[in-house]
């Protein structure tokens, strides 16, 4: 064989032996020449150099498995299908030409050969194919193998512009707390899962045309192409399932946003933040991992915009108030207690669901603000009723969990009952037993502060999890709300009164005062009155009250405890 040193190899193959050697004396003085005599020795040469190979001269009719069935096999390898193959047969072989471009092939040539020619089209397809090569490594991501996302986003735009699909879904994608494995397991590690995963999206887009970019991290997008509407879950599942079965001591937690592209009028870099807005919201929801960019979210999202372009204004204008609900004595029946409910009056909208806004303050931050001036409304309605006579109850204020990462919290609160001449035991603290399980450390710490400033602290919303139950004996705590709604609000379903008696049992047994929350019918507060839970909340004992309700409230109650 002719050896050229540092030239390309061209893989002649052809069972006649004067052919290949009419073709190496041709090439022979550019290119390294392998032979094969027919397709069998083809694959062969594939598998051992076919990263070597820059083009292959291929004849139709061969002995054993002819042109045909190589470039069908050679095709649909993955990794050959840039391969230049050209095609050699004779010239009054009319039909060999459509067929072979058909199956793949990359040019024809007719016999017999004419040099000159023969050596332009070589030339011609191996500057082409490096071309090609080296644009593909610059628009490649070299961890995972897909696009990046500036080579997505036109991949994708060529895509949408072909319109061959009914339906065509952006998909985002990220892993929950990926850096973690790079830490725990090593870069290595970490590659190869991103690896993995490059490989099993380009696998779930294959038969679709769809393209696939690592954007950044373990950030992805992905166009799929869809025959029906519905078929985008089963990538999702597909993708899900490859990772849940990653051999890796770790939670591979993967989150999606979806978008489905409804007009093509949008372009893809607008569709691909759509699905990331859609991406960003799935990782705030422990139990949704998949969120679609619909209209009802679409409505959702704006909804956000405009609560978060109003909250500032909301507060200097006075519009959140503080509505209290009674918490009464189970035995005696007696005003206990209140709890201050924060309500957003809006001068259009009127009173609004605390569920719409307070989740909004809690990932801005502006929580912190509304907190604030919820605790100096309530000091300041207890200062007036003390001045009045009215003789009030202490009134308990929720503390949100980001309120919790404020090192002054104590100092704050202290502050706040100082302002208006309150002892501390006027002003109770409830924080949500989520606070826990988000930073155990920080909240024990947060309480023993609270504690040590003199305020009673309890916690909110306790659940039936074995989290809730484990932390009982970790944290410092004076009061324990159980909220009788987790239990689907029906004490007699079989188990949940063996439970509820276990629980207030177990924290009457460890010096916790225990408060029923969500009582809302009269069995609830008939079997809780029975067990000996000493005070309880909910609609069947008392809606919560504005303040002006509540200041009446507590004069009736003044006169009857002077009866």
């Amino acid at each position: 064989m002719l050896k050229v040193q540092n030239a390309r190899n061209v893989l002649i193959a052809d069972d006649n032996i004067i052919n290949r050697r009419i073709l190496k004396a041709v090439l022979g003085s550019d290119y390294n020449i392998i032979e094969a005599e027919d397709g069998l020795q083809v694959m062969d040469i594939l598998k051992t150099r076919g990263d070597d190979i820059s083009v292959i001269l291929l004849d139709i009719l061969m002995p054993g498995m002819d042109g045909y069935e190589v470039l069908r096999a050679v095709r649909a390898d993955p990794k050959f299908t840039a391969l230049p193959i050209v095609v050699t047969t004779q010239q009054d072989d009319t039909e060999a030409e459509p067929v072979a471009l058909a199956l793949g092939a990359t040019d024809y040539l007719p016999k017999p050969y004419r040099p000159e020619i023969i050596k332009q089209r070589i030339h011609n397809l191996i500057l082409l194919r490096e071309s090609t090569v080296f644009i593909n490594a610059m628009e490649r991501d070299s961890v995972s193998g897909l696009y990046t996302e500036d080579a997505f986003i036109r991949q994708a735009q060529g895509v949408l512009d072909a319109n061959l699909y009914p339906y065509y879904y952006v998909i985002s994608m990220d892993i929950d707390r990926f850096e973690l494995v790079n830490e725990i397991f090593g870069l290595e590690e970490g590659n190869q899962i991103l690896q993995f995963l490059g490989r099993s999206i380009i696998h779930s887009l294959k038969n679709t045309g769809g393209v696939a970019a690592r954007a950044s991290g373990t950030k992805f997008y992905m166009l799929y192409p869809a025959k029906a509407q519905g078929d985008e879950k089963e990538v999702i599942r597909f993708l899900r399932d490859g990772l849940a079965s990653y051999p890796v001591d770790f939670i591979l937690t993967p989150r999606f946003g979806v978008y489905p592209v409804d007009t093509k009028t949008s372009t893809a870099t607008t569709m691909c933040e759509m699905a990331h807005t859609a991406l960003k919201a799935a990782q705030k929801r422990i139990d949704e991992p998949v969120v679609y960019y619909d209209e009802a979210f679409q409505k959702k999202v704006m909804e956000e915009v405009q609560i978060t372009f109003e909250m500032r204004s909301a507060l200097e204008d006075g519009q959140f108030h503080p509505y209290y609900q009674p918490k009464y004595n189970l035995q005696t029946g007696m005003l206990q207690e209140a709890e201050a409910l924060v309500r957003w009056i809006h001068p259009e909208r009127g009173t609004m669901s605390p569920a719409s806004y307070i989740p909004i303050f809690e990932r801005n931050g502006f929580i912190t603000q509304m907190d604030l001036k919820l605790w100096d409304s309530v000091c300041a309605h207890i200062r007036q009723w003390t001045d009045a006579g009215l003789d009030p109850v202490p009134v308990s204020v929720n503390v949100s969990w980001v309120d919790i990462y404020n090192p002054n919290l104590a100092v704050l609160l202290r502050q706040t009952v100082d302002k208006y001449g309150l002892p501390t035991r006027m002003l109770h603290l409830e924080i949500t037993e989520t606070v826990y399980t988000q930073n155990p450390h920080l909240m024990i710490n947060a309480l023993k502060a609270l504690r040590e400033a003199g305020f009673i602290v309890g916690v909110d919303n306790f659940g039936l999890g074995y989290s809730s139950l484990n932390m009982l004996g970790k944290i410092p705590v004076d009061e324990l709300k159980l909220d009788m709604r987790l239990l689907d609000n029906n004490l007699f379903v079989k188990g949940n009164r063996s439970v509820v008696k276990f629980i207030v049992e177990m924290a009457q047994d460890m010096g916790l005062s225990v408060i029923a929350e969500g009582i809302e019918t009269a069995d609830d507060y008939q079997y809780l009155k029975q067990l000996g839970c000493r005070m309880g909340q909910g609609y069947y004992l008392s809606s919560p009250l504005p303040e002006t309700d509540y200041a009446r409230l507590l004069r009736e109650e003044r006169k009857w405890k002077g009866n």
